[in-house]
């Protein structure tokens, strides 16, 4: 098949629209509320008890890739991204989107949001998945 010059102009042009829209899409923040979270046990290999919780998760903090978790009022831990987003799908089809961050006292997790709004966060010191409110 031969491409024309229009035909190039066109795809350029396509192209450095789709790139804005990408672009667009990555500025804005969301926010999603947590009613509820489990950690896991090592000494049972299996997830503990739900538990009541209130955290609010700001996602693309200020445009900034960034992840705040509000744990109370004041201020939020703020996470930093180490890399870009990757999506996955697990063994019973749920699609999700993980990437690594580091913490402002250093310790590197990584964060897992699924479709269906489950929040699952891993590292040294964490491992636990959050419910969101209705």
């Amino acid at each position: 098949m031969l491409i024309t010059k229009k035909m190039k102009h066109t795809l350029i042009i396509i192209f450095i629209l789709l790139g804005m829209n990408q672009l667009h899409a990555q500025e804005e923040s969301f926010v999603r509320s947590y009613n509820a979270y489990a950690s896991w046990s090592e000494v049972n290999d299996t997830w503990n008890e739900w538990e009541d919780t209130d955290v609010l998760v700001c996602y693309n903090y200020k445009g900034t890739n960034k992840v705040a978790l509000f744990l109370d009022k004041d201020s939020p831990l703020i996470l930093y991204p180490l890399g870009s987003i990757e999506n996955e799908t697990n063994a019973e089809g749920l699609n999700y989107q993980t990437m690594n961050y580091i913490d402002t006292t250093g310790e590197k997790l990584s964060l897992s949001l699924f479709d269906n709004g489950v929040l699952m966060i891993f590292g040294v010191k964490y491992f636990f998945k959050m419910n969101p409110a209705d």
